[in-house]
C-alpha cells in the first residue's frame, strides 16, 4: 500500500512531466479552439458568398424582366407612336409575335434566408414583397399579352371571313368581330396602363433592393442594370 502511495507522490511530483504536459495541454485546446473558429468563420464567408450570389441572381432576374417590358412597350407602344406620330388606336397595333410566353423566373422560397434577421426594423420582408408584387403584374402582363395576340388573330380571320359572308348567315360572324374587337380594345388600354407602371415599378424596386443588400453585406458588390430605354441613365 505504501508503495502505491509513493508511486502517486511521486507522480504528482514529477516536474519534468508536469513541465511538458500543461503546455502540451493548452496547446492542444488553444489548437482546437483555434480550428474550430476558422472553420465557423469558413462557414459564414461560404454561406455569405453563396447569399450574395442568390442576391446577385435575384438582380439580374429583374434586370431580365424589367428589360423584357421595355422591349414589349417599345414594340407595342412606342414604335407606332413614332411611326403615326400620335398614340395608337388598338386597331392600328398588330400582335406582337415572338413575345415570351414565360419569360425569367424565380422561386420567391429560396430567398427565405433574407427574413433570417434578429433586427425588426430589417427591410427584407418588404422588399421581398415588392419583388413579389412586381414578379405577379410581370407574369400577369405576359398572359394579357399573350391573349391579345391570340385574340387579334382571330379577329383578323373573323373579320375576313365575313367579308364573304351575305344576309343573316354573316350576322354571327360581325356579332363575334365586335366581341373580339371590344376585347382587343380593353387589352390594349390594359397594357397600355400596366406596362409603364410595372416598368417603372422595376426602376425603383432594383435600387432600393441593391441599398438594402449592401447594408446587410457590407462591402460585398452587386451587380447594376442599364435601362434599355434611356441610354443617358444612370445604372439602376
Amino acid at each position: 500500500m505504501e508503495s502505491i502511495f509513493d508511486w502517486w507522490r511521486g507522480f504528482w511530483n514529477h516536474t519534468q512531466f508536469w513541465d511538458a504536459f500543461w503546455p502540451a495541454v493548452w496547446g492542444a485546446l488553444i489548437g482546437a479552439a483555434a480550428a474550430t473558429w476558422l472553420e465557423r468563420r469558413y462557414r459564414t464567408k461560404e454561406r455569405i458568398s453563396r447569399e450574395v450570389g442568390e442576391c446577385n441572381k435575384l438582380i439580374f432576374i429583374l434586370g431580365q424582366m424589367l428589360s423584357a417590358l421595355e422591349d414589349i412597350n417599345e414594340s407595342l407602344f412606342e414604335n407606332p407612336r413614332k411611326r403615326l406620330g400620335r398614340a395608337p388606336e388598338w386597331n392600328e397595333i398588330g400582335a406582337l409575335e415572338g413575345a415570351p410566353a414565360v419569360g425569367p423566373e424565380f422561386i420567391i422560397g429560396e430567398y427565405t434566408f433574407l427574413l433570417e434577421d434578429d433586427d425588426p426594423k430589417s427591410a427584407a420582408p418588404y422588399m421581398l414583397g415588392r419583388v413579389y408584387t412586381a414578379e405577379a403584374n410581370f407574369r400577369a402582363i405576359l398572359a394579357r399579352l399573350n391573349q391579345r395576340s391570340q385574340l387579334w388573330h382571330e379577329h383578323n380571320e373573323l373579320r375576313a371571313a365575313t367579308q364573304f359572308g351575305r344576309g343573316e348567315a354573316a350576322l354571327p360572324g360581325y356579332a363575334g368581330s365586335a366581341a373580339l374587337a371590344a376585347r382587343l380594345k380593353e387589352l390594349t388600354s390594359w397594357l397600355a396602363e400596366d406596362i409603364p407602371e410595372s416598368v417603372a415599378l422595376f426602376k425603383k424596386i432594383v435600387p432600393e433592393l441593391r441599398a438594402m443588400l449592401e447594408a446587410r453585406y457590407p462591402k460585398r458588390h452587386f451587380i447594376r442594370l442599364w435601362p434599355n430605354d434611356d441610354s443617358k441613365a444612370p445604372p439602376l
